[in-house]
């Protein structure tokens, strides 16, 4: 039930919410379906999250079938190529697609 209730929020923010505004969160969920995409788009914002230099970052992920999106805006290409990277390591990710930006 938590779960219907977490995609269900996921995905009204996902209609709602301009994908390069500034997120509620440093990073935000935005879309997830069905409880693996759900699963993957938590632990791609965990691990990013974690790490220190995303964690105070404005990034939203979107996941569907295991395709991640990453969107938002960062200081430098490096970072870029990092969270794509941190993001492709993650179990169940199948895809990255990059839309981070260089401010």
């Amino acid at each position: 039930m938590l779960a219907g209730l977490a995609l269900t929020a996921c995905n009204q923010s996902a209609v709602t919410r301009d994908p390069l505004a500034t997120p509620a969160r440093p990073v935000a969920a935005t879309k997830a379906t069905g409880s693996e995409d759900l699963q993957v788009n938590l632990r791609v914002m965990a691990a990013l999250e974690k790490d220190a230099e995303y964690n105070t970052l404005d990034i939203q992920v979107l996941t569907l079938n295991g395709q991640v999106r990453l969107i938002g805006l960062m200081e430098t290409q490096l970072q870029i190529d990092d969270a794509i990277q941190l993001a492709r390591g993650v179990q169940g990710v199948r895809g990255v697609q990059d839309e981070l930006r260089v401010r």
